[in-house]
C-alpha cells in the first residue's frame, strides 16, 4: 500500500486492546456519532477489546505533521481515544465463520466532528448502490506491512472487484457467498492481518464534489502481505447489512 496524506480518510478507527505488545489488531470505520463499524471477528480475540481510537495518522508519533509544497507544514489536532460502551456483533455472525462478520461498537461518549475525525458516507440512496458495481475500492489500514510489521503510517490500496467465483476458487474451503465482496489489488498491496474490520470504501459523486462511501468492513485476505500477487481478499458486503446497521 502506499502511504495516506494526513486527514486524508477522517473516518478511519484503530480498535485498541488489553495487549501491551500490540495493543492495535483491527481497524473500523466511524459512521455516526457514537457508533464505529468493523468486522465480528474482530470483537471475539484472543485479548479484550476495550477501546477506539480516531483521527490518527502515524503511530510513532504524538502530533502528526506534514510538509505541502516543501513550505507550510500542517499539523493535525490530536487523536482521541473512547471506550467501548456497547459491542453488537451482527446477530448471524458464528465464531469461526466467514458470514455476516461485521459488528458495531457503541462509544462511550459523543464524538465531536474535526477536521480529522468525521464519519463515512454509508450507501443508503440508489445510485450509489448501483454505480458500486463497476468502481474501483479503495482499502486503508495500518496492518501488517510486506515486512510482517505493523505500518506506523496510515496506508491505502485500489483494488478491483471481481467475480465471486475468483474467491469460491481461491478459498475453497471458506463458505463465500452473496453477501460478501471479492476483489484483488493491482500489484501485491493487499489486505494483511492488521487491516479485519476495516473499510472497503469508493468515491461517490455527489453534487458538485464527491463523497468516500462505504461499501464493505475487511473481513480476510491472505494471513499474509504481499506473497501472492493476485491473492483476492474477502470483504463483508455493507449493503446486504444495511437494514441491521441503521436500526442499530
Amino acid at each position: 500500500g502506499e502511504a495516506t496524506k494526513i486527514g486524508e480518510f477522517p473516518w478511519l478507527a484503530l480498535l485498541k486492546y488489553q495487549s501491551e505488545a500490540r495493543p492495535f489488531l483491527c481497524g473500523g470505520s466511524l459512521i455516526t456519532d457514537r457508533f464505529v463499524l468493523t468486522a465480528a471477528h474482530c470483537t471475539r480475540g484472543p485479548v479484550d477489546l476495550i477501546g477506539v481510537r480516531l483521527g490518527d495518522h502515524n503511530l510513532s508519533t504524538e502530533k502528526d505533521c506534514q510538509l505541502f509544497g516543501g513550505r507550510r507544514t500542517e499539523c493535525l489536532p490530536p487523536y482521541e481515544e473512547y471506550g467501548i460502551e456497547d459491542i453488537r456483533p451482527h446477530p448471524n455472525a458464528k465464531q469461526g465463520s466467514i458470514s455476516y462478520d461485521i459488528a458495531l461498537l457503541k462509544l462511550d461518549r459523543p464524538v465531536r466532528f474535526q477536521t480529522h475525525i468525521k464519519p463515512v458516507c454509508l450507501p443508503i440512496d440508489r445510485t450509489s448502490q448501483d454505480i458500486a458495481y463497476d468502481q474501483d475500492f479503495y482499502i486503508s489500514g495500518w496492518g501488517t506491512t510486506e515486512q510482517n510489521e505493523p505500518s506506523d503510517v496510515l496506508l491505502k490500496a485500489l483494488v478491483k472487484r471481481q467475480d465471486l467465483n475468483v474467491c469460491r476458487n481461491y478459498y475453497a474451503e471458506a463458505p463465500v457467498t452473496e453477501n460478501h465482496i471479492c476483489a484483488v489489488s493491482e500489484g501485491a498491496q493487499h489486505t494483511c492481518r492488521g487491516d479485519s474490520g476495516g473499510p472497503v470504501f469508493f468515491l461517490h459523486p455527489f453534487k458538485q464534489t464527491a463523497r468516500y462511501v462505504q461499501y464493505g468492513v475487511i473481513s480476510f485476505g491472505g494471513a499474509y502481505c504481499g506473497v501472492n500477487k493476485n491473492q483476492p481478499g474477502v470483504f463483508a458486503s455493507v449493503l446486504d447489512m444495511l437494514p441491521w446497521i441503521t436500526q442499530n
